[in-house]
């Protein structure tokens, strides 16, 4: 069973139980769009060689020639003419900017991901700008991520109504006025009232009537917030252990065998979707070599979707909520960093970044996981603290990857 997700619903996510004190507490609002609706958003978005409908649900068309020469005067009549201006890069193909997205409260983080499926020789840029207030200006674009083979280069040169944003030459922008992509999330000591994603595609060769179909975006909004935290209540529905079934990250090739935790984490929630992906298969494809990492989230989640799987990246503060995806037999992939003596039982002492799958509860509540860190099944099928977990889990963010079935269609 999967995850129900609401189109463009904002599903605020409190910090729980007052076992950690001390911690931080975070409000967490997810946004997703996945429909034709969605990407339209009330005629408040705009595109270019882009449609939208209730298969795709959007679709950029990419390729050396237009395929469809009509599609961006479709476009303009079903958006009331927000088209206002061409690309300003031959290399461009097609571009979509979302309608401005706002969180109940501001945030000062933010998670994006995707799901799109990207033909052979094409590519795509996800890009992300925000700001505080109605009143003020946008920051230029910031580079979130990409996939892909034939990846769009660097729009520098970004013009609005004859203002230009952005300088005509210079790598990928990933920080401006107090605000920055840490790697695979946004962050910044400000808080922020808005948000838009802009996705641009490109192809190379001489195939026509190629289209890349973009069938989820996710974002998750984050701020700091002193708000009272809900009780947790366990129900019977989510006192199990998901029959998850175990990979250990110590059988890979030595030198990457403590790099790759977030793979092997992939793995195993692949493989409870009846996906039987090997673990360095899905090392390969979701290595960030911009960073030279393993673990970059955005590139996880469309590593799983490249394989069969849909999700989305979402961050939890609410053990009720958690205990909900447990009930309904969704298991989540965890982000935890922890020091000496904060996680009992660990097949390590400590660690400044490590993920791992969580599949449960048990009766007194404490959580069952699969720990890809441990060698056997023996090993690493554990059961952490709840309050422990919390601080390591939660208090740093509660980030989580939703690996959701296979789509039936």
């Amino acid at each position: 069973m999967s995850v129900a997700v609401t189109h463009l619903a904002f599903v605020s996510m409190l910090f729980a139980t007052g076992a950690s004190q001390g911690a931080q507490r975070w409000a967490h609002d997810l946004v997703v769009l996945d429909d034709a609706a969605d990407f339209l958003g009330a005629a408040a978005s705009s595109a270019y060689r882009a449609q939208v409908d209730e298969v795709a649900p959007l679709r950029l068309s990419v390729g050396p020639q237009d395929p469809d020469p009509h599609a961006d005067r479709r476009w303009r009549e079903e958006v009331a003419g927000r088209f206002d201006r061409a690309p300003t890069s031959d290399e461009l193909s097609s571009w979509y900017v979302s309608p401005p997205l706002r969180p109940v409260a501001g945030f000062e983080q933010l998670l994006l991901s995707w799901n799109i499926d990207c033909p052979a020789q094409a590519g795509v840029c996800v890009e992300l700008r925000v700001r505080e207030s109605d009143e003020r200006d946008w920051t230029p674009w910031l580079y979130v991520g990409d996939w892909g083979t034939s990846l769009p280069a660097p729009l520098a040169l970004e013009r609005e109504r004859g203002r230009q944003l952005e300088s005509q030459t210079g790598p990928k922008c990933v920080a401006a006025d107090g605000a920055k992509i840490d790697v695979d999330f946004f962050t910044s000591e400000r808080t922020w009232s808005a948000a838009q994603l802009r996705i641009r595609a490109m192809a190379s060769g001489d195939q026509l009537n190629r289209s890349v179909i973009v069938r989820r975006v996710a974002l998750c909004f984050s701020r700091r917030t002193d708000e009272p935290a809900p009780s947790f209540t366990l129900t019977k529905e989510a006192i199990r252990r998901i029959d998850v079934p175990f990979r250990s990250q110590k059988t890979e090739r030595p030198e990457i065998a403590g790099r790759i935790c977030s793979p092997t984490s992939v793995a195993m929630a692949l493989a409870y979707r009846g996906l039987e992906v090997d673990t360095l298969a899905a090392a390969e494809r979701i290595f960030d070599s911009a960073h030279d990492i393993y673990g970059n989230w955005t590139r996880a989640i469309q590593g799983a979707y490249s394989f069969g799987a849909p999700g989305y990246l979402a961050r939890f503060s609410d053990w009720n909520e958690v205990a909900r995806h447990i009930a309904d037999g969704t298991p989540l992939v965890i982000s935890i960093a922890a020091k000496e003596g904060e996680l009992d039982g660990a097949p390590y002492p400590k660690t400044a970044g490590h993920l791992l799958v969580l599949c449960g509860f048990d009766e007194k509540g404490d959580v069952h996981v699969n720990d890809p860190a441990a060698s056997t099944p023996q090993s690493g099928q554990l059961v952490y603290r709840r309050d422990q977990l919390e601080r390591v889990w939660m208090a740093r963010g509660g980030t989580s990857y939703v690996i959701l079935a296979p789509r039936k269609d």
